[in-house]
């Protein structure tokens, strides 16, 4: 399927094999207490957007090389501190498809 990156700053528990970690993207610790969701989407993309898209491109690019990969799968592995049900990876690929162009599908997901 691809090479799995984390996009969080927790990883599983019990994790075999490699797990590369994109911390450019992580959800700041302030953000992950926001429990209204238009709030966290704003501040999460105001933080998206002060990266900036070369810096993500470029990123992809060098995890793709130093793991060999054709395909990057963006994952979330953070247990939220509230009782949202909603996650910033979403949100990420969102930002990732509107700023360049990447298709980010859902696992699983029918086309």
């Amino acid at each position: 399927m691809g090479v799995p990156i984390r996009t969080s700053r927790g990883a599983p528990r019990g994790w075999q094999g490699e797990l590369p970690a994109w911390a450019a993207v992580y959800p700041t610790w302030p953000m992950r207490q926001i429990t209204d969701r238009d709030e966290f989407t704003r501040r999460y993309l105001a933080r998206l957007d002060g990266y900036g898209v070369e810096h993500a491109a470029a990123d992809l690019a060098a995890i793709a090389d130093e793991t060999n990969a054709d395909t990057l799968i963006l994952c979330c592995f953070e247990v939220s501190l509230s009782e949202r049900i909603w996650c910033h990876r979403s949100v990420l690929a969102a930002w990732l498809s509107d700023r360049l162009g990447i298709d980010v599908p859902e696992l699983g997901a029918h086309r």
